[in-house]
């Protein structure tokens, strides 16, 4: 999976700043920059792409702003597929921190079927439904209270 950073340019939505090897720059009016979220987040590749044609990571303020201030990163996995006639669409996503990089036991997923329309179109749809699902479901201060936990046992070792 690849790290990329995002920033909040609307309510609900957020975008890439930095994305493949180099630096990527986006265009924020200065009205929007004022309340600018920015997090780290980490992807599958289909991932980033559903995000992408969906117009960024479905995430409320109050999580953007909880992921910015423990310094932690969002990790996002999650697959688009047709079996037997079936769209599904899954997601799973944790946070770690970005100090020790421990990943949460903590954890978010969902599953979304459509029965009636079987494609890769609508399972890809159904995917970032997961998603959203997945990203508001998770208790951002369950999963950092976890972590706290791991790295307090792994200073006992």
């Amino acid at each position: 999976m690849k790290s990329v950073k995002y920033t909040r340019i609307r309510a609900g939505l957020c975008r890439p700043l930095l994305a493949g090897a180099g630096a990527v720059a986006l265009l924020v009016a200065p009205s929007l920059a004022a309340a600018a979220c920015n997090f780290q987040m980490s992807a599958t590749p289909l991932i980033r792409q559903v995000v992408k044609a969906n117009g960024g990571t479905p995430m409320s303020d109050a999580q953007c702003a909880k992921l910015t201030k423990n310094n932690l990163r969002l990790h996002m996995n999650g697959e688009a597929t047709v079996l037997a006639g079936v769209s599904v669409g899954w997601a799973i996503v944790t946070v770690s921190d970005k100090k020790t990089n421990l990943v949460s036991t903590e954890v978010s997923l969902n599953t979304v079927v459509n029965a009636k329309s079987a494609s890769i179109d609508t399972a890809e749809k159904l995917l970032y439904s997961a998603l959203e699902n997945a990203i508001r479901d998770l208790d951002i201060d369950k999963a950092n209270n976890a972590l706290k936990v791991l790295a307090q046992d792994s200073r006992k070792r």
